[in-house]
């Protein structure tokens, strides 16, 4: 609780001017290229030790901490980790800096960052999150104002060459049997998730709250994949149409401003709350300070957007 109160002390800070957007850049970056570099070594290590339970020992070792893994390709595995959310939805947080005149990052530096970010949700695994970089890439290359034509005829010409591994790769994340099994894990979530709403429906029952019907995991009882629905039973009615109004808000104050890509950015991060426990961790802060940022943004003056930005 104390992490996440700093956390959004450091969010208010920086609406207020206290920090400039180049802190914000140069966090975002640093996180990311920390998570590359983690990945990189696990995937060294695990190169020696080619098992599941080699990839385990070497985050519980050097990390103490436990990582979502599978067998993908012979020596290559899964390794999801937290922040894999930020490397998803940087590519949308840097183009929709530069079309707003507010990075300061040269066009070779983006794009770096752009391929790391790709390893990282690559090695991730995650549908989702996928998705979500690949729109996102999108934008940030008309952002910048790429030539996009060499980009999608070179992907185009790594599609046939390396097709058998594309169509391999499409087949394990979205249609193999750990997929049923990884949406029968949230299958399960729901109707023990309902039962106890249900019990408590108007003022829920406190951010800790669990089912003994369903527990994902002891050590985080109160951790859900179906976060969103697990709100309701923490939160009851009174307090999810408290942060439901505040949802709403934002996004309807950013379509009135007319910046849909904001807008959806918000709605994109919302909703990842359906598919794994993003809303409420200390690895996600940057996203909500990037949301305060699309909001800040319509009330400053250019005076105030040149501070901002130094």
């Amino acid at each position: 609780m104390f992490v996440t109160f700093l956390l959004f002390v450091i969010v208010y800070l920086l609406v207020v001017n206290v920090f400039s957007l180049s802190c914000f850049s140069s966090l975002l970056k640093f996180t990311i290229l920390t998570s590359f570099f983690i990945k990189l070594l696990a995937i060294v290590f695990v190169y020696n030790h080619p098992d599941v339970d080699s990839i385990k020992r070497f985050f519980l070792v050097y990390f103490n901490t436990r990582v979502v893994t599978m067998k993908l390709y012979d020596s290559l595995y899964r390794i999801y980790l937290p922040t894999d959310i930020l490397a998803s939805f940087y590519p949308w947080m840097a183009g929709w800096l530069r079309k707003h005149g507010l990075s300061d990052s040269t066009k070779r530096v983006e794009l770096f960052f752009l391929f790391i970010s790709f390893f990282i949700v690559a090695v991730g695994f995650s549908r989702y999150l996928i998705v979500v970089f690949l729109a996102g890439s999108v934008y940030m290359l008309k952002s910048f104002e790429f030539n996009w034509k060499p980009a999608v005829l070179l992907a185009g010409i790594m599609s046939v060459i390396f097709r058998k591994s594309l169509f391999d790769f499409v087949r394990l994340r979205f249609f193999s049997r750990a997929t049923v099994a990884s949406d029968a894990v949230r299958i399960k979530q729901f109707p023990a998730l309902v039962k106890l709403f249900l019990m408590n429906p108007v003022v829920g029952w406190g951010i800790g709250a669990f089912s003994f019907d369903y527990v994902r995991s002891w050590e985080n009882s109160f951790s859900y994949e179906e976060q969103i629905l697990s709100f309701y039973a923490k939160f009851g009615l009174m307090g999810m149409l408290f942060l439901i109004f505040i949802v709403v808000a934002i996004i309807a104050f950013l379509l009135i401003k007319k910046d849909y890509v904001a807008a959806l950015v918000f709605v994109l991060f919302i909703m990842a709350g359906w598919f794994n426990p993003y809303l409420y961790s200390s690895t996600v802060f940057l996203l909500y300070v990037f949301a305060a940022i699309t909001v800040k943004y319509y009330g400053l003056n250019k005076e105030e957007l040149c501070r901002l930005n130094s």
